[in-house]
């Protein structure tokens, strides 16, 4: 659960922050939802690859 919580914060902060610092200057509006997207595709392939390795 605890992983959850962290994985949704991040993602959050993440979209956030890029959607603030960079997305207008790069002339990009969505970049903080792809990079919020790509962001938790990360933790899931990293829980998985976690969870595989324990079997």
């Amino acid at each position: 659960m605890k992983l959850a919580v962290t994985a949704f914060l991040v993602t959050i902060a993440v979209g956030y922050l890029v959607d603030c610092f960079l997305s207008y200057a790069w002339g990009w509006p969505d970049m903080g939802t792809v990079f919020a997207v790509a962001t938790m595709g990360a933790f899931l392939l990293w829980s998985n690859q976690r969870k595989n390795k324990s079997n």
